[in-house]
């Protein structure tokens, strides 16, 4: 596997997982694809100690980042009809982007390029390009853009990936009980199946049940008794979670889980500042000199990053964006079968089969009303 292939799948899994241990995790769901996309395209246009805390934040050089990116962009291409990736830079005037950095953004990351006077039907626009690329799924990025904005950069993201195995009638349990984390038992609709891999971690156990043509896969990971999943993340570092999906033992495992819809919504400046990210926040001593022409005080003010998702008998689709905000100024186990039933907060992952790069990673604390 290429050195830039493996340090994404490790460092994506590493910053989902940070996401999901904060305190205000609830019902987390984070696509690490497209927070690195957005982060590509504005690494490419830092320079000095800017780019140099940005590439230590994802733990490659320009060159290896620019190689996963273009790659996860080639993947899902045309012939991809489940991952679906778009993105946008939107510049606050005409003739402010420096010429190289417009012909990567292009050539490489295939960006809609708008230049124009901010206003409200620029905003409209940005949200028109969201609600497209996620299929509906997520309307909105901007309600409006300050007036000292330079710049909006913007990756969006659809996944719509239909169970190799669909649930049949039988299976279908539609008065199934998940204790959310507060001990409170809900009424939910529980699918009941068989996966055909297992895996284990400190303090909890999961499966894996793919997706139709297997090129992407759904991952769920289950607390032991007397275990939270604030219990199982503390205790599991990414390259231990990436090594036990990457090595999922082949054997059946009785499987139930719980249809749901969730949206999550966060900023993600301090988790950037825990990565080390500090000068790209900060007036005058950001540099963006590699895609702004003007005075360069342009500084990052926010990350913004919204998930949706809906897992059903039939399937599961999800969306993000992610939009960064640039002001100015084994063998079988023998023996009985295992079981995994998701009915209490769990974690879960829709994965890249082949690599295991989580394109998505969230956790279940509660479902319904």
């Amino acid at each position: 596997m290429k050195k830039s292939k493996n340090e994404l799948v490790i460092k994506s899994m590493d910053f989902a997982l940070n996401i999901l241990k904060k305190d205000d995790s609830f019902n987390a769901l984070v696509s690490p694809v497209s927070v690195f996309m957005a982060l590509g395209m504005l690494t490419n246009g830092a320079a000095g100690d800017t780019r140099e805390e940005l590439l230590k934040a994802v733990s490659m050089d320009m060159d290896e980042f620019n190689n996963a990116m273009t790659e996860l962009i080639r993947s899902t291409s045309k012939d991809d009809e489940q991952l679906k990736l778009a993105n946008g830079i939107w510049v606050n005037g005409a003739d402010k982007l420096i010429k190289e950095y417009k012909k990567k953004m292009k050539e490489e990351y295939r960006a809609k390029l708008c230049a124009e006077n901010f206003s409200v039907e620029t905003a409209n626009e940005i949200n028109k390009f969201v609600s497209k690329n996620t299929k509906g799924m997520i309307n909105r990025l901007v309600d409006m853009l300050p007036p000292a904005s330079s710049m909006i950069l913007v990756n969006a993201l659809s996944f719509c990936g239909k169970w190799d195995k669909p649930f049949k009638e039988f299976q279908v349990n539609t008065e199934g009980v998940f204790t959310n984390v507060f001990g409170k038992k809900k009424r939910v609709t529980m699918l009941n199946g068989t996966a055909g891999r297992y895996f284990e971690v400190k303090g909890g156990k999961g499966f894996l049940y793919p997706y139709e043509n297997e090129k992407y896969i759904f991952a769920a990971l289950l607390p032991d008794r007397g275990m939270s999943v604030d219990d199982v993340l503390k205790a599991s570092e990414a390259t231990e979670i990436t090594d036990a999906l990457r090595n999922a033992i082949h054997t059946h495992v009785d499987i139930g889980i719980p249809e749901y819809t969730l949206d999550f919504e966060t900023e993600l400046s301090g988790i950037m500042k825990g990565f080390g990210v500090n000068n790209a926040f900060l007036s005058g001593k950001a540099d963006f000199s590699e895609m702004l022409k003007g005075n360069g005080e342009d500084f990052i003010s926010q990350i913004i990053h919204k998930t949706h998702i809906e897992l059903d008998r039939e399937g599961t689709r999800a969306a993000a964006i992610t939009g960064v905000m640039v002001l100015g100024a084994a063998p079988p186990i023998p023996g009985r079968n295992k079981e995994v039933i998701l009915d209490r907060p769990f974690i879960y992952f829709i994965l890249d089969n082949a690599d295991k790069i989580p394109v998505f990673a969230g956790r279940v604390d509660d479902i319904g009303n």
